[in-house]
């Protein structure tokens, strides 16, 4: 019958299930998309919504960013200077090398950690995250090595064990510190 033929081309299924759009001569107030549906409008296409939660961030300034970074090489120029006075196989001289030697690190932890973390993610997972902590005492031996190659940076790491232990040490150091210094609200604070 063309009552039914017309009931089922304006049901279309959705997960199975029938469901009958509402008439099209119904709109109201002339505003597209909307119909009037039993007491009030009804959508008939979904609406655009934005949402912000909680988490929502833009996009830092460039002071912000300059900031959170010099936040960041202070904590890790802290945790470099810990490691120094824990372990007596890593040698740092004056608050200059440390400088210098927590910016190689950051510079090393930013682009080639990353690199390097993703291409043994197999190994990390296989030995429950031991192999990382490897990746951490070679990014801390090349950081060495580079700071060996200028005559101002007095930074020396005597073996591998001092470098392990090292590289431990600035990792929890720098996790404790970056759990109590927030440093992207201290960067929007500050700009």
């Amino acid at each position: 019958s063309p009552a039914n033929e017309s009931a089922q081309a304006n049901s279309p299924e959705r997960d199975g299930r029938r469901f009958t759009l509402p008439p099209r001569s119904n709109v109201s107030d002339g505003r597209p998309g909307v119909v009037e549906a039993g007491g009030g409008p009804a959508y008939t296409r979904p609406m655009r919504t934005f949402i912000f939660a909680r988490g929502f961030h833009r996009q830092p300034t460039r002071r912000q960013w300059l900031v959170a970074f010099a936040l960041r090489w202070l904590i890790t120029a802290a945790a470099v200077w810990v490691a120094a006075q824990l372990i007596d196989g890593i040698r740092l001289e004056g608050w200059g090398s440390t400088l210098a030697v927590a910016l190689i690190l950051g510079l090393l932890n930013a682009f080639l950690k990353p690199l390097l973390f993703w291409g043994s993610i197999l190994l990390s997972i296989l030995t429950f995250g031991i192999f990382a902590i490897l990746i951490n005492t070679a990014l801390l031996a090349l950081t060495a090595w580079i700071a060996g190659k200028f005559d101002d940076v007095h930074f020396a790491i005597d073996g591998f064990w001092d470098a392990f232990w090292g590289a431990v040490i600035i990792s929890l150091v720098s996790f404790v510190l970056s759990r109590f210094v927030d440093i992207d609200r201290l960067a929007r604070r500050v700009s």
